[in-house]
C-alpha cells in the first residue's frame, strides 16, 4: 500500500508539472534488448540451474523539458526473459549537451518488480514468486531530430536492483540474485 501511495504521488506531481506548459512535453516509445545476469549461491546442497540472461524490452515515457539542457521522464518498462519478466517504474533526470546529435546523460530512480513466469525447478515450491526492489542507475543516449516534432532516440541504460529468490528442491536450497541490467534501446520521441 505504501508503494502505491508513493507511485501515485509521483504521478500526480508529474502531471501537475506537465500541465503548466504543453510545449515542453514529449512522449517516448522504445524497444530493445536486455542483459540481466544472475548469481546463485547454494545454502544447503547444490541445485543445478541454467537461466536465460538475455531478453527484449519495451519502454514508454512521458517527459518534460525544463530548459535546453535539462529534462526529466516518467517511465514504464517491461522486460521479458525466458523464465522471468520485469515491470519497472522509474523517473529520470537528464543533462543534454548542446550538439547537433544532442547527446545526454542521466540518472534513474524507481521501483522494479520481478515475476517468475516459469518455475525454474519444476516444483510447486517456487511457483508464482515475485520480488520488488528499488531500482537506480544511469543512462546515456542521443536525440537526433527527424522533423520538428519527431526524434530518433537510441540509448543505453545500466541499472541496479536487489531481486532475490529462494529456490528449494528438498533437501537442497539455493538463493538466486538478479541485481543488474544492461539495456540497449532504439526509440522515437514525439514532442508536442
Amino acid at each position: 500500500m505504501k508503494t502505491l501511495k508513493i507511485n501515485l504521488l509521483i504521478v500526480l506531481l508529474s502531471l501537475n508539472m506537465f500541465a503548466n506548459d504543453m510545449n515542453n512535453i514529449f512522449v517516448d516509445v522504445s524497444a530493445g534488448l536486455s542483459n540481466t545476469p544472475y548469481s546463485k549461491s547454494d545454502t544447503v546442497g547444490s541445485i543445478r540451474l541454467s537461466l536465460d540472461e538475455n531478453g527484449y524490452l519495451y519502454d514508454l515515457a512521458l517527459g518534460y523539458r525544463f530548459n535546453d539542457n535539462l529534462f526529466s521522464t516518467l517511465n514504464y518498462q517491461y522486460s521479458k526473459l525466458d523464465e522471468i519478466d520485469f515491470d519497472d517504474y522509474y523517473v529520470t533526470l537528464n543533462y543534454q549537451f548542446n550538439h547537433e546529435l544532442k547527446p545526454y546523460v542521466g540518472v534513474i530512480l524507481g521501483r522494479s518488480y520481478l515475476h517468475w513466469n516459469k518455475d525454474p525447478l519444476n516444483s510447486s515450491q517456487t511457483k508464482n514468486h515475485t520480488s520488488a526492489s528499488v531500482m537506480y542507475g544511469i543512462q546515456t543516449g542521443l536525440e537526433y531530430k527527424l522533423s520538428d516534432n519527431i526524434s530518433f532516440i537510441p540509448k543505453i541504460i545500466y541499472s541496479r536492483t536487489d531481486h532475490g529468490t529462494n529456490l528449494i528442491s528438498s533437501p537442497a536450497r539455493s538463493y538466486v540474485e538478479h541485481d543488474s541490467k544492461t539495456q540497449v534501446l532504439l526509440g522515437v520521441r514525439y514532442s508536442f
